[in-house]
């Protein structure tokens, strides 16, 4: 028979191995970034601030238009994809749960953006939302398009019915076409053709459910208050005269909030911004609400 005390003492390390397990656990789920690695954040962000110019200020004030206020602002194209930090990954073990206190402002608009929660997916409505925004968006027909954010090729497949002649799929995680019609790249791979003008311009460009993720950590991305703002000005940067954009992302005209780390949800506020200097044209359906514009 096993001796009571020993039987105890046992007992005793196994709660302890335990407690202790479930504190590291703790703890790395919590973990903070450091001093040092906010003060490279601060700057980074700073230097992000500083190049972006215009595109970047969210208290520009627009026009009325048809969806929404119309904003316009001087882009330095170059500069935008000159900077390394927009495709860069924020270096923690684990995705930031909450927003550091030195950025708050500026991710949520100096609070113009509430604060949410996460919810919620999509489905074949919305796939059939896009369709039907693809069928009202100019130059899709037989065009050249750029497809921001696609793990599976759904969208792509959208695209090639509503009649698109070639596709380029942009997507952090490198993926390998069997499709004729469709070639994909990589963030540096964009960012080095645009810098060495061996890009091209695109005759549309198209996202859904992807760019309302961009500068808030979950997918690895590093942190940046106008990671969307960038995007889609980038986008603009690389189409074509009278080409188009067709973009899907959570929207609520009378509600912006910002469900950190997941998305963003889009209204009246931050909307204008992110689609500075696109013309509006035809608002569709869906919970991610299709918008199409046109440069």
């Amino acid at each position: 028979m096993i001796n009571n005390s020993v039987y105890f003492k046992f007992l005793l390390l196994l709660m302890f191995i335990i407690l202790l397990f479930l504190f590291t656990l703790k703890t790395a789920h919590n973990e903070k970034p450091t001093l040092p690695e906010i003060v490279t954040y601060i700057d980074e962000i700073n230097h992000v601030r500083k190049i972006c110019g215009e595109l970047c200020n969210t208290s520009r004030v627009g026009h009325p238009d048809k969806f929404f206020h119309k904003i316009n602002a001087t882009v330095n194209c170059k500069a935008l994809f000159e900077n390394e930090y927009v495709d860069s990954t924020h270096g923690f073990q684990l995705a930031p749960r909450n927003i550091p206190k030195v950025f708050v402002q500026d991710f949520t608009m100096g609070a113009q953006a509430k604060l949410g929660t996460l919810f919620g997916t999509y489905g074949i409505s919305e796939t059939n939302a896009l369709r039907d925004g693809l069928k009202h968006a100019p130059s899709v027909n037989n065009g050249r398009i750029l497809v921001i954010g696609s793990e599976k090729p759904w969208v792509e497949a959208c695209l090639l019915e509503a009649g698109a002649k070639n596709i380029v799929t942009l997507e952090y995680g490198k993926i390998k076409s069997e499709h004729e019609q469709i070639t994909t790249m990589v963030p540096s791979e964009y960012r080095r053709q645009y810098l060495d003008n061996t890009l091209g311009l695109f005759d549309a460009v198209v996202s859904f459910s992807s760019i309302e993720h961009s500068g808030l950590g979950r997918y690895g991305d590093a942190l940046n208050p106008w990671g969307d703002l960038i995007v889609v000005a980038r986008a603009w940067c690389v189409t074509k005269n009278n080409g188009s954009l067709v973009l899907g992302v959570l929207y609520d005209i009378h509600h912006d909030f910002l469900a950190f780390n997941a998305h963003r949800c889009y209204g009246r506020k931050r909307y204008p911004y992110l689609s500075t200097n696109w013309n509006q044209y035809y608002l569709g359906k869906g919970k991610q609400r299709i918008h199409v514009f046109t440069k």
